[in-house]
């Protein structure tokens, strides 16, 4: 690829070993947990789970959720890249409701 030109690429053309691919799976799990822990009114094992366990609309900050995973995501590979080691772990958070 020289410059000035522009290589089109699919998720298709990506190995598995890509950091691009690497990222995107890290952020589609973490955004399932997510969606676990923020939207789920009880606990989906203990019971088949129904359209109102689920809440139908997130409140205050919890709605910044999606952005804050594709942030960790990003800053997970290049905590990686650099220090060998993945982002540190950030607890002590709590989702009120």
């Amino acid at each position: 690829m020289t410059a000035g030109t522009v290589q089109s690429m699919s998720i298709a053309d990506l190995r598995p070993g890509d950091p691009v691919v690497r990222v995107d799976a890290w952020w589609r799990a973490v955004r399932l947990l997510s969606v676990g822990q923020v939207h789920l009114l009880d606990n989906p094992l203990a019971e088949t789970l129904r359209s109102g366990d689920v809440t139908s609309r997130l409140r205050g900050h919890r709605g910044s959720v999606s952005g804050a995973t594709l942030t960790c995501a990003h800053l997970n590979r290049v905590f990686a890249d650099r220090d060998g080691e993945d982002l540190p772990e950030i607890s002590g958070w709590r989702w009120y409701r």
